[in-house]
């Protein structure tokens, strides 16, 4: 045998393991009633259910014997510091895993190392416990600060973990090393360390020539010096076979045209000797002539193109199915399938189910006589059965708790309660005319939340077509015409929103909640495809769960072309307070550019999936964060590019922001670094303390305090601007051709320009040619010195005006 190693610095992790398969049991409990407020913020929650409960209810690692395997994965790190087994399951299950490795230390000493588990971990070196460490926080890291006195030379060491996966779980282990003196982490391996170090840096160096293909090949680019002969790479989950040779670059993965609307993690598997190292990126793929079709400039028969389009290429879903019974007048097998995947969910009251059980009445109401009896027999026992709230028993977990799915509980217990209202419902024992008023009532109370608030996850793109899901259905079905005025106010409101936040068709703002794909892609959200039926302006997509109600639906949004249609020169800016929690929302447009910000919000607290900061020019997004976590294309919230380990407090007054950065040193990531897809761009540039680019006549200039460089290899080559440290200040100015005759001159005049940072005080100014002196110290932001305020009402505001007259 022998071994794989890799120096441990301070503050790094042993990352280096040998596995066992993760254990995946079903777990059952008493069913139970419970109570917990939903959620109206955006920020996480931590809910224990019943079933953690009972799972922790005399539950001890001390019993947990010392495991002897089989260690049949070899883990190879990338970027994580972490051992993770994170994943998404829709009922509860009971994980567990062990693992192996080896430290190394040069001297007798004593090795201080922090703990971190979201379940819980038992540790053993050289077969004696060591230590057990049992938070059981679901989702939310602990820490255990922890000594070992290790003589020199090598030590085993074997952990055992666990954790209840309730949904989305984040199940993993650290050990992070505290200490000063060598520590080596080493692996045992039947096969050639330099081979195998080899391969990682050849996965390591993978990467799309683009992040989005609208057109053309897709081609995967490598670093040729790391091949000594040809390889073979396995792309999974298609199982096609690549070739890498060591005298070329790149080689051609697949064309646009054979492709779908999507978006693809591609998982790209390398064997070396025995083993298989995998390496996941995320690309974009929408050819040109799938999402860029001529539109009628009628609602109504957008509406028809739309159930085409979605007949044709849409979601696989029951919003489908519905589409396929309004164009086909049959329920096919196609649609059946769907419904059948849709009703199994419900019946096992996965999560997520909620967002299959609203369009379910439209199955049952408007396509009733397209159902065979064993079919709507099938479907009203699940809905006789389905548990509408955490006040009626159960031992599943649902997640009740966030606005979206709040509503659409609401919505299916009114509404299975109206239509079956002598029946018995077995949950709550409750007959369909209490479910009924009950589901009334709380529909009544979100509606009046909603209403004097807005939305908590503000602007989502990931959420607001959960929403309109709800909306669309109410609108159709509720049998009470206050709800359906509810229901129509709210999709008023809503597509007012999507209006003023909307930048050629993509919802381009700062976002309540937000994934990596809706930042990176984001005419491939669903919010592009509403927009289009809507007003006629974006994409269309593969996400299509509302907007297949809304081409079903009799229901059209007002005309807001008069307030945000800009005229040349013409600016405007639009600001609203949001949320129970009273978030700031700003966005300044012109027709060449758009930049939004939050305004201070909750600056240097620890973030989750907000996204702050944003400017859309031509096709490009470009935005900043701090990363939440080291692994590319992760998906912990926040992940490396959705959200903030550290939030900024950001202030915004037109067309120039500034960010300042003060970043927890336990965060993971000391850097803070902004995606720039430069393939986008018509020109850019890169100075001493600034980064330039240009888009359809739109500029953007950034300044960083901090050093920064240009990603120029690996998965986010061209693609990524870093800037390393703990504390940053950055400005951001946009201009455009009418305010700057060439970019060059734009260049220039930023070149010209003044910055003053104090980095004890956290106090930034900056010179503007435009604008004078800026300045952004302890929540107070003047111009000129004159105090911008920057708390808004909780109606929109709205201010027009003509620059450069």
């Amino acid at each position: 045998m022998e071994y794989l190693r890799n120096r441990v610095p301070t503050n790094g992790s042993v990352n280096l393991w040998w596995t066992s398969s993760v254990k995946k049991t079903a777990l059952t409990s008493k069913k139970t009633t419970f109570q917990e407020p939903v959620n109206l913020t955006e920020a996480y929650v931590q809910i224990v259910y019943p079933v953690r409960k009972e799972f922790l209810t005399g539950h001890r690692l001390e019993g947990v014997p010392y495991p002897e395997g089989p260690f049949t994965n070899l883990h190879f790190p990338f970027e994580n510091n972490r051992l993770d087994f994170s994943s998404f399951i829709h009922t509860p299950h009971h994980l567990s895993v062990s693992a192996k490795t080896w430290i190394e230390v040069e001297e007798d000493g004593v090795y201080p190392f922090e703990l971190y588990t979201c379940g819980a971990m038992k540790l053993w070196i050289d077969g004696e416990q060591a230590a057990i460490f049992s938070p059981f926080t679901r989702n939310i890291a602990q820490k255990r600060e922890m000594t070992f006195t290790l003589e020199a030379g090598l030590h085993e060491v074997v952990v055992y973990a666990e954790e209840l996966a309730e949904r989305d779980v984040f199940f993993y282990i650290e050990l992070r090393y505290k200490g000063e003196l060598p520590l080596v982490n080493s692996v045992e391996v039947a096969h050639d360390p330099e081979e195998l170090t080899r391969g990682m840096e050849l996965l390591k160096s993978l990467h799309f020539e683009k992040d989005f293909y609208e057109e053309g090949d897709i081609r995967l680019l490598y670093d040729a010096t790391l091949i000594k002969k040809p390889v073979t790479l396995s792309v999974l989950p298609e199982g096609q076979a690549l070739t890498l040779q060591n005298d070329g670059d790149s080689v051609h993965l697949w064309n646009t045209e054979a492709h779908g609307i999507e978006v693809n993690r591609v998982t790209f598997s390398l064997p070396v000797g025995p083993y298989e190292l995998k390496r996941d990126l995320l690309v974009g793929i929408a050819e040109q002539s799938k999402t860029h079709l001529k539109w009628s400039p009628s609602i109504r028969e957008r509406k028809i193109q739309a159930l085409h389009a979605i007949k044709e290429l849409g979601d696989l879903s029951i919003t489908r199915a519905l589409v396929l019974c309004e164009t086909e007048g049959i329920l096919n097998e196609e649609a059946l399938a769907m419904v059948e995947r849709s009703i199994t969910t419900i019946e096992q009251k996965e999560d997520c189910s909620d967002f299959h059980l609203v369009p379910l009445f439209f199955l049952i109401t408007r396509y009733r006589y397209l159902l065979s009896p064993a079919l709507l027999s099938r479907i009203e026992k699940a809905l006789l059965s389905y548990r509408y709230w955490m006040d009626e028993p159960g031992n599943d977990v649902m997640w009740f708790f966030s606005e979206n799915h709040a509503f659409l509980f609401h919505i299916g217990q009114y509404l299975a309660g109206y239509l079956y209202p002598e029946e018995t419902f077995q949950t709550s024992g409750r007959n369909g005319l209490k479910q009924y008023e009950i589901g009334k009532e709380r529909l009544i109370q979100w509606f009046t939340t909603f209403f004097t608030y807005g939305f908590a996850e503000w602007n989502s793109a990931t959420y607001l077509p959960i929403d309109f899901i709800g909306f669309f259905t109410l609108h159709a079905l509720a049998p009470d015409t206050e709800i359906q005025a509810m229901a129509k106010r709210s999709l008023d409101f809503t597509f007012h929103l999507i209006a003023h936040n909307t930048y050629q068709g993509v919802m381009s703002s700062s976002f309540g909640r937000c994934y990596e794909d809706t930042l990176k892609f984001r005419s491939l959200s669903e919010i592009s495809f509403l927009s289009l039926v809507a007003f006629g302006k974006g994409y269309r997509t593969a996400q299509t769960r509302s907007v297949a109600l809304f081409a079903l639906s009799s229901y059209e949004p007002p005309s807001f072309d008069n307030e945000v249609e800009l005229a040349e020169r013409q600016w405007m800016e639009i600001m609203l307070k949001q949320g129970v929690s009273g978030v700031n929302t700003y966005l300044f447009k012109t027709r060449h550019y758009q930049m939004g910000c939050v305004q201070q919000f909750r600056p240097f607290e620890h973030g989750h999936q907000q996204h702050l900061f944003n400017v859309a020019l031509g096709k490009v997004q470009y935005f900043i964060n701090h990363p939440g976590e080291p692994a590319f294309s992760g998906q912990n919230r926040p992940s490396y590019w959705a959200g903030n380990g550290t939030m900024p407090a950001i202030y915004q007054y037109r067309n120039i922001a500034l960010l300042l950065f003060s970043i927890d040193e336990q965060e993971l990531v000391h850097a803070i670094h902004s995606y720039a897809p430069l393939e986008r761009m018509d020109a850019y540039r890169i100075t001493n303390h600034h980064f330039y680019f240009a888009c359809d006549g739109g500029y953007v200039s950034t300044y960083f305090s901090n050093p920064f460089s240009l990603t120029r290899e690996g998965a986010n080559t061209n693609r990524e601007i870093i800037s390393p440290g703990l504390v940053h200040a950055v400005v951001v100015r946009c201009s455009n051709v009418d305010e700057f005759s060439s970019f060059e001159a734009f260049v220039s005049d930023q070149e010209q320009q003044h910055y003053t940072f104090d980095r004890e005080a956290l106090s930034l100014s900056v010179t503007d040619s435009s604008w004078g002196l800026v300045r952004a110290v302890n929540s107070h932001f003047t111009v000129q010195g004159r105090e911008i305020i920057t708390d808004y009402p909780r109606d929109v505001a709205i201010q027009k005006g003509v620059f450069y007259p």
